[in-house]
């Protein structure tokens, strides 16, 4: 923990894997994934149609789309749509963006942080799905921006919007494309890792005065597939790299100014439960006692973890480009109970600077 935080340049060539697709960010990556095993009557029935089956809503074109792309594995192995698995065969099926999934504009109101032809960047609430996947297949965020984008960009941006991925209970900042062009360009900024990510986290313990510089494996956990988990990249785990600064301390919570390079699925979550300090508010990765505890004491109802700020050189003309979404009202109203505890440690930090939004300039979209 003493070495002090690590450099860009040290940290731009972890895992840039070129064969990645959309950047597995902070929090969700890849695709939502779904993991079965082949029942007696969907054995010897063609791989498609058993999915299909599965998972109502989407047509056996997407699935064989999803086949075709190699999103789809039966015990272990990328499995062609016409594959008819035995019974008891483990399926996993990533739910990846397609031209071919049905995906519906609907209309919702957006928080825009920044919009101009070629993107756009949201600020998205805690509790939203970002993508569609089984039992989210509408109401989420990519429903949403389809909306916004209208119908005659709809067919492209249908598999060419989502750039990364927020989780469900985290708020903040996230970029979107306009086109299939810039979704590329927006993408390999991210595995160029070109683009500054900066977090807001409210944690149970003292991570101690100096940064915490975090390089640890995330993969799937083995004793639970829901879950992450350092594990050794000779088990499959894959590089990642956390930087997490306190901003004050109460005794009993933390509020971290956090950074990340990589980003893997639930990667600041795993991290910082690896570090003895869960979020507050996780039910997946955090502590039940005190979950209750941040219940009753700051109302924490998800887990208290914002995308505060993006910044990267635009896609299309290299300018410089840096969003701000600003603490909602959860996370504000328990920072401000740690600092006002008496004896509380900390100090000004980053995410106490008013940034002037588009709307203060005259620039709202």
């Amino acid at each position: 923990a003493g070495a002090g935080p690590p450099r860009r340049d040290d940290m731009a060539g972890l895992d840039a894997d070129p064969a990645e697709g959309p950047d597995d960010d902070e929090d969700g990556p890849d695709a939502p994934e779904e993991r079965f095993a082949v029942a007696a009557d969907e054995a010897g029935a063609r791989l498609d149609a058993v999915l299909a089956r599965r998972f109502p809503g989407q047509s056996r074109t997407y699935f064989g789309a999803l086949c075709a792309g190699g999103h789809v594995h039966v015990d272990g192995q990328a499995a062609p749509k016409r594959l008819r698995p035995a019974e008891g065969a483990a399926v996993a099926v990533r739910f990846a963006a397609s031209a071919d999934m049905d995906v519906r504009p609907e209309r919702m109101p957006l928080d825009i942080l920044l919009e101009d032809d070629h993107l756009l960047v949201l600020a998205k609430p805690a509790g939203l799905v970002v993508h569609p996947a089984p039992g989210n297949w509408g109401g989420t965020l990519v429903n949403g921006v389809l909306h916004h984008l209208g119908a005659g960009a709809a067919s492209d941006a249908r598999a060419s919007v989502l750039v990364h991925r927020l989780d469900k209970g985290t708020s903040g900042a996230i970029v979107f494309a306009k086109n299939g062009d810039v979704q590329r360009r927006l993408s390999g900024l991210f595995k160029e890792r070109k683009v500054e990510k900066a977090y807001v986290a409210v944690c149970a313990g003292d991570p101690g005065p100096e940064p915490l510089d975090i390089r640890l494996p995330i993969g799937r956990d083995p004793g639970n597939r829901l879950r992450m988990a350092v594990v050794d990249e000779r088990d499959g785990g894959r590089p990642a790299a956390t930087v997490a600064r306190k901003a004050a301390f109460n005794g009993q919570l933390s509020v971290l100014d956090v950074e990340i390079s990589t980003g893997r699925t639930h990667q600041i979550r795993v991290h910082l439960r690896h570090q003895g300090l869960p979020i507050v508010g996780d039910d997946l990765y955090g502590s039940p006692q005190w979950n209750a505890m941040a219940a009753r004491l700051v109302q924490a109802k998800r887990p208290l973890l914002h995308a505060r700020r993006l910044a990267f050189p635009h896609p299309v003309t290299g300018e410089a480009v840096e969003v701000v979404a600003e603490l909602p009202a959860d996370m504000r109203r328990a920072i401000d109970w740690i600092r006002a505890t008496p004896g509380a440690e900390g100090a000004p930090a980053e995410f106490d600077v008013a940034v002037p939004t588009a709307a203060d300039d005259g620039k709202g979209a």
